[in-house]
């Protein structure tokens, strides 16, 4: 081969390989989406927007995607396997060619954090198994704080404090509230996550805010459990409870909603809050459970 020839090859190689986004394995793998149209209310004109990722084994993994305001929309990932993955778009409008039939790619490399969330894997429950785990079968004891209103209310100072001082002390889960609820009826810039009952609609800069809040807690090593709907059936405060008072639909809106947003992130779902989830409310809350956790939200 002429030499010329040679040094061609691996230039070609070595820029092809630069071309390629990385993710590092058991750490989110994000993509904007920008829609080609403007929808007065995405949750209810979009019924379903997914994308379909494929492993260099062949393993697929569906996924939702989110609005995230505006015409822009994304889609959090985790990937749990080393090597290039794929992915295709599809989305309910399929005349919408900014978010369907839309492919992609991304290597999926080692990752070099020294935590345990990103060393041995999100944290799962085996079936058969009475016990947390890491997906490598490492046992996992779940030591929580409640800061509840932490993700909604902190400074950025006050934040990282708190999680430090959780980590001196030894634990390794943050649990928060993910919407306005009957401890927190707006947050720090007295947004709401929704508004409205019969038919919501979303607040994305809302969640901004918590986004920033988690990302930071798994980047320290500790997992967060959102609760995703608080759920107050009595007293002072049900006002303030959306998995009590929105509309079975509504809520499940809302919650694929937040699933979809934070499913790229160590979490670990806390459905409901302050809740009855038995007697004249079981039925509501088996139903709304299984439309938006079945398999944890995502199919294999």
């Amino acid at each position: 081969m002429n030499p010329r020839h040679y040094c061609f090859l691996i230039l070609f190689f070595l820029v092809t390989q630069l071309l390629v986004a990385q993710t590092k394995i058991f750490d989110r793998f994000e993509k904007e989406f920008i829609s080609s149209k403007s929808y007065e209310n995405p949750l209810y004109e979009v019924n379903s927007f997914e994308i379909t990722f494929t492993s260099t084994s062949g393993r697929k993994k569906t996924v939702r995607g989110f609005w995230d305001g505006d015409n822009k929309w994304k889609v959090r990932f985790m990937p749990d396997e080393l090597g290039l993955w794929t992915f295709e778009s599809s989305s309910s409008d399929q005349s919408n060619s900014g978010l369907h039939g839309i492919k992609g790619e991304f290597d999926c490399v080692e990752n070099d954090s020294e935590h345990d969330l990103f060393q041995k894997g999100p944290i799962i429950h085996q079936k058969g198994s009475y016990h947390l785990s890491h997906l490598n079968g490492s046992p996992f004891f779940w030591t929580a704080g409640t800061a509840w209103n932490g993700a909604l209310k902190s400074t950025d100072e006050e934040w990282d404090f708190y999680l430090n001082h959780r980590l001196t002390h030894h634990y390794n889960t943050i649990q928060l509230v993910t919407t306005q609820w009957r401890g927190g009826t707006t947050n720090a810039e007295g947004e709401v996550a929704f508004t409205g009952s019969g038919r919501i609609s979303l607040n994305p800069t809302f969640f901004q805010r918590i986004d920033q809040k988690i990302e930071e807690a798994n980047q320290k090593g500790l997992l967060v459990s959102p609760v995703v709907l608080w759920a107050l059936p009595f007293g002072q405060g049900i006002e303030f409870s959306p998995g009590y008072y929105l509309p079975i639909r509504e809520a499940v809106l809302l919650a694929k909603y937040i699933v979809a947003r934070y499913q790229g992130n160590h979490v670990v779902w806390n459905l409901g809050g302050d809740g009855k989830y038995y007697g004249d409310l079981e039925d509501r809350w088996k139903t709304i459970g299984a439309a938006v956790l079945e398999k944890e939200n995502i199919r294999d």
